[in-house]
């Protein structure tokens, strides 16, 4: 008995050791890593001129950049974590582009995705600046927050959902001809509320 207990000890050890030295890692490095909760994880490589797509699958601790693809199949679970220790995290069949990701001596840290497909739920810890940013958009809408914990959805018919867990979310909506944001829907997400943007 004490040498299961013994081994336990040592397993859980050597989880929490690893753990630490990834968390260490990403605030030494200043770039946001993948956390893979369950495999078939990827980082997508698309050759434009020939179409081409390339999936190289992730592991915890990959570190990802601005202008990656990060693409979940129908078991694939994901967390990015970004050097403050917030973080999004993709479920199941979603592809998420990471369009801006910076961290300053000041502390300011700009987070931007494009989330082409799926769901991505945000925790935000508090962005620190004021010109701090976290912005998750998909081809609907826009959600900008400053500290919080949400949740967005785009179905197979582009239509967006927003749902707030924690504190409120800017949420506005996109011109689906131009792409454009289009400033004067601009709409307050509390708790418990969701909001639905259409292509209409």
């Amino acid at each position: 008995m004490n040498k299961i207990i013994t081994w336990v000890v040592i397993l859980a050890v050597v989880i929490g050791g690893g753990y630490f030295l990834l968390s260490k890692k990403s605030d030494a490095s200043g770039k946001p890593w993948v956390e893979v909760g369950v495999e078939k994880v990827f980082l997508v490589d698309e050759d434009m001129a020939s179409g081409k797509i390339t999936l190289t699958p992730l592991r915890t601790g990959d570190e990802v950049s601005a202008g990656d693809i990060v693409t979940t199949d129908e078991k694939g679970i994901a967390t990015i974590y970004f050097p403050d220790g917030s973080n999004m995290r993709l479920s199941e069949n979603t592809r998420l582009l990471i369009t801006e990701s910076s961290t300053s001596a000041d502390g300011t840290l700009k987070v931007r995705a494009y989330l082409f497909a799926g769901k991505v739920w945000s925790k935000v810890l508090g962005l620190s600046t004021a010109e701090s940013v976290w912005e998750v958009e998909s081809s609907t809408a826009v959600a900008t927050v400053r500290g919080t914990a949400f949740g967005v959805w785009v179905g197979e018919d582009e239509t967006t959902d927003i749902t707030v867990t924690e504190s409120k979310v800017r949420a506005r909506a996109k011109d689906p001809d131009t792409g454009k944001v289009m400033e004067e829907s601009e709409t307050e997400v509390t708790v418990d509320e969701v909001v639905d943007v259409t292509k209409d």
